[in-house]
């Protein structure tokens, strides 16, 4: 999934669109501040992202919205459109805003719930 691919999701929860399926010049503001939102929500659910893709948490971190961003499609298509959606509402209509905001953390809640923990075998270290 790209930032792009992101950043359209979540221009979708707040119905940004026209009835021509375009978005409108004055998503410019967006699509201007969405780089930084979406790296902050990246750093926001990086050590689900990991522990869902089996690897080491880690941070991810994109340049450009067109960078590819290796994400668990839980995280991409049910956890970042919130949270980028709240975010970038802020300033513009803060009911919505805090309405996303909790389908993000709900949201987040779920996808750490899917999080299971694994066994180790247990050794002694003789002292």
């Amino acid at each position: 999934m790209t930032g792009n691919q992101l950043l359209e999701a979540a221009l979708d929860l707040i119905a940004a669109r026209g009835s021509d399926s375009l978005l409108p010049d004055s998503c410019a503001d967006y699509k201007a501040r969405a780089l930084n939102i979406i790296n902050i929500c990246l750093a926001e659910t990086a050590f689900i992202n990991g522990v869902l893709l089996d690897t080491e948490p880690f941070i991810p971190h994109i340049d450009a919205l067109t960078d590819d961003i290796n994400l668990h499609p839980t995280v991409s298509y049910a956890v970042l459109p919130f949270g980028i959606a709240s975010y970038l509402l802020l300033d513009e209509d803060s009911g919505l805003s805090d309405r996303l905001l909790s389908a993000y953390r709900r949201e987040t809640d779920r996808a750490g719930r899917l999080c299971r923990g694994r066994r180790h075998p247990i050794s002694e270290d003789p002292i």
